[in-house]
């Protein structure tokens, strides 16, 4: 997990972001939201690019892109840096 309190409430609330992005009708909040969503993740990542949460959520924002064999390479990259603590 990400061990600064405050890079955690980032990656918590970028996760949330991107489980309201399905639930979005209107293509301008969608795209709003979006924008918001990928400047928290470039923070996130600029802290901790390996770290397997940051590509776990870097792989559910390419699959919100509809790129999703970039999402199964991302998704690829972020397996072996798991353990068993790090679910």
């Amino acid at each position: 997990m990400i061990r600064n309190t405050q890079a955690q409430g980032l990656a918590t609330l970028t996760n949330l972001r991107l489980d309201k992005l399905g639930t979005l009708k209107a293509k301008s909040e969608q795209d709003a939201l979006m924008a918001q969503i990928e400047t928290d993740y470039h923070k996130l990542e600029v802290r901790a690019s390996d770290n397997p949460y940051v590509l776990r959520l870097k792989a559910k924002m390419q699959i919100a892109k509809g790129q999703v064999t970039d999402a199964v390479t991302t998704l690829a990259q972020a397996i072996p840096k798991t353990d068993a603590r790090q679910p």
